[in-house]
């Protein structure tokens, strides 16, 4: 785990956040949710009037009514380390709010042709994603741009980045290479966890 500097102090970015073992688990329940039927549209996931985003997700604390059920929602409880929240908490003394959250939710969008994510703010505190695609990458776009930063941070593989929920972002279209299948898994996966003070 590489915790990176940035050049705005609102947001944290972290490298290689989770260990091959905890990726191997990820990648479990991402090819096991990796289908049509399991997957839902933009509307059942994300903001209406007007509709902010073309892509396919899925509230995980939906599916399971036992969080220890999930690969995924077992292994992101690294997010919620004493280090994760002291570096970001560091950051700005708006971001000690991430002292304060006690809950979350956690939702897993997916990226193929054209899809994307206009600039919103979210409805939490504070907001953590991490992207995950297969190797080698088949697609371009992708990237998280602040809009109230004019900042673009390029989607990477495995990087976390958290932030107050209330910057806007959005995500750039998603462009698959020539030849590649959809529904195949090969697009950009995204893990955010909204977290919130109940």
């Amino acid at each position: 785990m590489q915790i990176l500097e940035t050049a705005h102090p609102y947001y944290l970015l972290v490298r290689d956040f989770y260990t091959p073992e905890e990726q191997a688990l990820i990648w479990q329940e991402l090819e096991f949710l990796t289908h049509r039927h399991k997957l839902q549209p933009p509307q059942a996931t994300g903001q209406l009037n007007p509709m902010m985003k073309k892509n396919k997700g899925v509230f995980l604390d939906n599916i399971y009514a036992d969080r220890s059920m999930s690969n995924i929602l077992k292994v992101n409880r690294k997010i919620f380390s004493a280090p994760v929240f002291k570096a970001f908490a560091d950051l700005h003394p708006l971001t000690k709010c991430i002292n304060a959250v006690n809950a979350d939710t956690t939702l897993l969008s997916y990226y193929e042709a054209t899809d994307h994510y206009k600039p919103h703010s979210d409805t939490a505190t504070v907001t953590a994603l991490s992207w995950h695609y297969r190797q080698p990458r088949q697609f371009e776009g992708g990237d998280l741009v602040f809009s109230d930063l004019d900042a673009t941070i390029p989607v990477e593989n495995n990087m976390l980045i958290i932030f107050p929920s209330c910057l806007r972002h959005g995500v750039t279209q998603v462009k698959m290479r020539d030849g590649v299948e959809p529904w195949k898994g090969f697009g950009r996966y995204c893990l955010s966890s909204f977290m919130n003070i109940k």
